[in-house]
């Protein structure tokens, strides 16, 4: 499973119906998760999302795709555990971006990828979880925009999809994994922000247990923070 680049972010795309320019913070930020925005749907924004996270040589800042942006992820630094379902490891991090007005976003709360080895096809690829076992998985979620809730119901906002080719590493994981054949993944696209600085928070545990993936437990807690400058707009010449 995916183990080289931990994910955890906070906002992803599901823009319909919902006017792009709508300003503002909260729960009305997060775009339905049935929508289609910018011509794709959630689950392939998430896709590309994570196409960009595992081939991309620095994925440090914004990338733009179309008039969206992909959020980075913050580096979460070591506070204790033992990244067993026993004995979480504890992750906090915080990142800090800067954003043109009347931008969008994409931001994935969690996600595991299935891989292919070395070895394959006499290694069989990561099976692709049940959705009710993977979020089974994930407690203690809380995500907030400006310090209101934005994912009431995180199993709303589930996707998943299979990479055909598959996302081929830059290199071999130091697991024997040559690429990404799938996702399962939780996010949502936002709309733009109001210019001025906002605040998203992230906190979750997620854990798999032993057995269930051949080769493959951990426990993590996330407790991220994304700082959002949007700078003003220019208004009128």
């Amino acid at each position: 499973m995916c183990r080289r680049k931990w994910i955890a972010g906070a906002a992803l795309l599901a823009i319909a119906a919902v006017s792009m320019q709508a300003q503002g913070a909260g729960g009305d930020k997060v775009l339905p998760p049935n929508a289609s925005a910018y011509g794709r749907t959630l689950s392939q924004w998430l896709g590309d999302y994570w196409r960009w996270f595992y081939t991309s040589p620095d994925t440090s800042q914004p990338h733009a795709d179309g008039p969206v942006v992909f959020m980075p992820l913050p580096a979460g630094e070591y506070v204790s555990g033992g990244w067993t379902p026993e004995d979480p490891v504890y992750l906090k991090g915080q990142i800090e971006v800067t954003l043109r007005p009347g931008t969008p976003f994409v931001l994935p709360a969690v996600c595991v990828g299935g891989e292919r080895y070395l070895d394959w096809p006499d290694r069989a690829d990561d099976p692709l979880l049940p959705k009710e076992t993977f979020m089974g998985f994930l407690s203690d979620e809380v995500m907030t925009l400006d310090g209101e809730p934005i994912l009431r119901d995180f199993s709303d906002y589930y996707v998943s999809g299979f990479y055909n080719p598959m996302v081929e590493y830059p290199q071999p994981a130091s697991n024997g994994a040559v690429g990404l054949v799938y996702y399962q993944t939780v996010g949502f696209v936002a709309a733009p922000l109001a210019p001025g600085r906002h605040v998203i928070h992230l906190y979750e545990q997620f854990v798999l247990p032993p057995d269930l993936i051949p080769g493959s437990t951990w426990g993590v807690i996330y407790d991220n923070t994304w700082i959002i400058n949007v700078l003003p707009s220019r208004g009128p010449r």
